[in-house]
């Protein structure tokens, strides 16, 4: 009785685990130390930035797999001569992303607010 367990589901459960890990890692780290509002401070900051990075992985891994996802479809729709080019549009398309989302993104999403709606610094992740 020797079940396999399939590849994705070990995946998911690695993701999952990963994600509770990062979660509350801050938190059992200072479960020794008394309560204070400056550890809560802390703590909360921590956790704000532990979720802020869960959610740029879980939304970089989703657009990694539309990515793969577009390149199937266009494979399909494309004769056999032109998939190679294809699949090169879809690499070059996810390196000038990357690129920029290095370059500008990663400031307007997580630099020091500006009114509220987008960050100011931070850009190049350079502080």
């Amino acid at each position: 009785m020797n079940k396999c367990i399939p590849p994705s589901h070990r995946l998911l459960a690695l993701a999952i685990a990963s994600m509770v890990f990062a979660v509350f890692a801050p938190t059992i780290v200072q479960a020794a130390d008394p309560p204070t509002i400056q550890s809560l401070s802390e703590t909360t900051t921590k956790l704000q930035i532990s979720i802020d990075s869960i959610w740029v992985l879980i939304t970089r891994f989703l657009v990694f797999f539309m990515q793969t996802g577009f390149a199937r479809l266009e494979a399909g729709f494309n004769r056999q001569r032109d998939v190679v080019n294809a699949l090169l549009e879809n690499f070059i398309n996810a390196t000038v992303t990357i690129l920029v989302w290095w370059g500008i993104g990663f400031g307007i999403a997580f630099g020091t607010s500006a009114g509220g709606l987008v960050g100011i610094d931070t850009f190049s992740s350079v502080s």
